[in-house]
């Protein structure tokens, strides 16, 4: 049996991530729920006690209209995991075989099914102050929830791999909308080290990381990430997750003691269908 309170949070960070149409209302909805991110053919969401799965609208569109086809019966495999709880070491070790089948049937290379594993902020981080002992000499935490900072933050000079739009929104945020922190060079104004909120939604909220090459591995990605969780209202659910093979990013959420919460597993529209 699936637990409920797991398949609510899968299914709202599947929601912030990639967009999930609201269910349908018609006499029968489908047993999955539709995408909204273009870039993703299926989405497969997974925890010990939950699943989520999720199909592009066009593929949910085929089904209906042709639901003999060998892509559809693909589609059909993955839409009907929602009904069960998987193994975990069905979904950890490899990518799923009903993916797996349904990226061949679209003619799809290998590459095109990503996924990794997501982790939840526990609540003794949030609300514990994060701690500065240890910062290398010269780097300052600042985050959108003192007013000071996000003034002070104005004056910052853009990181070279951020565009200048997206580093407008970045500093457009505040403490309601959709909060940053971030490790500065306080002499020269550099930034090193951000968390921010790339995806949300009313209830949940998931993180993206990023540090500067050549202050990687100096610690700030935790302590970057633990002032960012203190942004965030203490009834909204802080989602970390990364790729598989990101074993920096994955050592962050072990050294914060992130509660681990499930894993992602989605068919990218690459080259090919």
């Amino acid at each position: 049996m699936q637990d409920p309170d797991h398949v609510r949070l899968l299914t709202l960070e599947a929601d912030a991530i990639f967009g999930l149409e609201p269910p349908s209302s018609s006499p029968q909805p489908p047993s999955h729920r539709i995408l909204r991110d273009p870039a993703l053919h299926a989405l497969l969401i997974w925890s010990s006690r939950g699943v989520v799965t999720a199909l592009s609208r066009a593929l949910t569109t085929q089904l209906a209209v042709d639901p003999d086809s060998v892509v559809s019966q693909a589609a059909a495999s993955i839409a009907a995991l929602a009904r069960f709880r998987l193994q975990a070491s069905s979904t950890l070790a490899m990518a799923p075989a009903y993916l797996v089948h349904l990226q061949d049937a679209l003619g799809l290379p290998s590459h095109a099914i990503a996924g990794g594993p997501t982790w939840i902020v526990p609540d003794t981080l949030r609300t514990a102050p994060y701690s500065i002992e240890g910062l290398p000499v010269g780097v300052r935490i600042v985050t959108s929830l003192r007013e000071e900072d996000r003034e002070w933050a104005n004056g910052l000079l853009r990181p070279g791999n951020w565009e200048a739009e997206e580093w407008a929104q970045l500093l457009a945020a505040t403490e309601t909308n959709a909060p940053w922190a971030m490790a500065v060079l306080a002499d020269d104004g550099e930034v090193v080290c951000i968390c921010h909120t790339p995806a949300r939604n009313a209830q949940v909220v998931e993180a993206g990381v990023w540090t500067r090459d050549d202050w990687r591995g100096r610690g700030l990605a935790p302590r970057t990430v633990a002032a960012w969780a203190t942004t965030h209202a203490p009834d909204t659910t802080l989602f970390y997750s990364t790729a598989k093979d990101n074993a920096a990013s994955q050592a962050v959420a072990r050294k914060l003691g992130l509660r681990e919460f499930g894993y992602i597993w989605k068919l990218l529209a690459v080259a090919g269908r």
